[in-house]
Formats: C-alpha cells, sequence, structure tokens
C-alpha cells in the first residue's frame, strides 16, 4: 500500500512538474514526445496528455502556429486509429480537421522551420496508412514542405545533429521519389549514403538506390532516428543547470 501511494505520488508531482510549459520552451520541445507516442507509437494515453498541453497553449494564444501544427499531428494519428478500426466518419472527420489546422498554420507562417516540418512529418508518415483518394494531397504537401525545409536549411545542413539532418533529406528524398522525380530523388538518396555512412538513414537509402521497385507505399525513409538532443527531459534538465 505504502509503495503504491509512494507511486503515486511520484506520478502526480512528475505530471504536475510539465503541467505548464516553461518560458522560452518552444511547442514542439513542449509537446512532441507525447504526441508521437500517439502518431508512431500507439500510445494514445501519452497523446492525450499532449493534446492537453496544446489545448492550454491555445488557451493562451488561439493563433499560435506550433500549438496548431501539433494540434494536428495529434488529430492525424487519432484519425489513422480510427481508419484502423472501420471507423471511415472518424477518420475523415479528425484528418480533415488536421489538414484544416495545418494549412492554418502554413498561411501564417510559410517559411517557418517548425510548422513545415510537422506539415512534411505528418503527411508523408501517414502516407502509407491513407485511403488512397487521400494520398495525393498528402504527398502535394510533404514534397512541398520538405523542398521549404531543405532551402531553409541547406546552407548549414551538413552541421546539423544527425536527426535533424537525417529527416530533412530523407523527407525530401522520399517525397520526391514518391512523386516519380526519380532524378532529383537519387541525388538526395546518394548525398545521404555519401555524407550520413553507418547510419540508417544511409542503409535504407542504399536499398531504395539499389532496388526501387521493391519500395512499397509503407516504407520509410523518415524516421530512422531519435531526436536525443531534443528530448524534453535533456532541454529541461539543461535549463534547470543554468
Amino acid at each position: 500500500m505504502r509503495k503504491l501511494i509512494a507511486i503515486m505520488i511520484v506520478s502526480l508531482w512528475t505530471y504536475s512538474s510539465y503541467a505548464q510549459k516553461p518560458a522560452g520552451l518552444s511547442p514542439y520541445t513542449w509537446t512532441r514526445e507525447d504526441i508521437f507516442a500517439g502518431l508512431i507509437g500507439g500510445d494514445y494515453e501519452r497523446l492525450n496528455v499532449g493534446m492537453k498541453k496544446i489545448e492550454d497553449l491555445l488557451k493562451q494564444n488561439p493563433n499560435d502556429t506550433g500549438a496548431l501544427a501539433m494540434k494536428a499531428a495529434g488529430l492525424s494519428a487519432l484519425a489513422i486509429r480510427d481508419l484502423g478500426k472501420g471507423d471511415a466518419a472518424a477518420f475523415d472527420k479528425q484528418y480533415g480537421e488536421a489538414i484544416r489546422l495545418l494549412d492554418e498554420a502554413y498561411k501564417a507562417a510559410p517559411k517557418d522551420v517548425g510548422v513545415n516540418a510537422v506539415y512534411g512529418g505528418v503527411t508523408l508518415y501517414n502516407y502509407g496508412k491513407l485511403p488512397e483518394q487521400r494520398r495525393s494531397h498528402a504527398l502535394e504537401m510533404a514534397r512541398r514542405s520538405y523542398n521549404t525545409l531543405f532551402t531553409l536549411q541547406q546552407s548549414g545542413l551538413d552541421n546539423l545533429p544527425l536527426h535533424l539532418k537525417g529527416e530533412v533529406l530523407a523527407g525530401i528524398a522520399e517525397a520526391e521519389f514518391r512523386s516519380g522525380n526519380k532524378q532529383q530523388a537519387e541525388g538526395y538518396l546518394k548525398r545521404i549514403v555519401d555524407t550520413m555512412p553507418n547510419t540508417a538513414y544511409a542503409q535504407r537509402a542504399q536499398q531504395w538506390i539499389s532496388n526501387p521497385q521493391s519500395v512499397t507505399a509503407t516504407n520509410r525513409l523518415i524516421c530512422q532516428s531519435c531526436h536525443d538532443p531534443g528530448r524534453l527531459s535533456n532541454v529541461l534538465a539543461g535549463k534547470r543547470g543554468q
């Protein structure tokens, strides 16, 4: 009993310590791990924690583009879950709202790195799970977003951490590949192989170069590494140490 109470106290303390976003922390870092737990890991309880954080942010500022984008990511995860359950109506409602929010965020901040990263990541990650009629739009938005990211970051791309560099190059390579732009895609794939040796990105890119016919709608280049330096616990520990 004492052990159970102790666990509950620790859990409550942990939740309260994350209940309000620290000043200066971006909505992306504040909610990313919660939202991705649902989007990638299927942990919808954790996703709900992130969605509550986002709703708090939007109450303070309904025009927060980062919060709008992350809410869209969460809604897309719920939409895919419902589609898997056979509830097409719930999927259409939530996925449609997710795209509306992403469009709103993009319209307000078309050159924002975070907005484009979320828009591109959400549409490309979900591409293979979407109904056929949704895929064309998803691919168009992913291609736009990753080309924007590449343009914004290309001058310093090779100096970025593995995850950031890998996701930009993998995203633009995958989007161009799926769009039928094989020559452009191969250029990015070769850059991944040449500049990111001994990584999951390079291994997967080489497979796409060597055997492009084997690539299916559910194969992915993106999401081949974790964002360890940007993990919330690491960031908060760094803030506490300042």
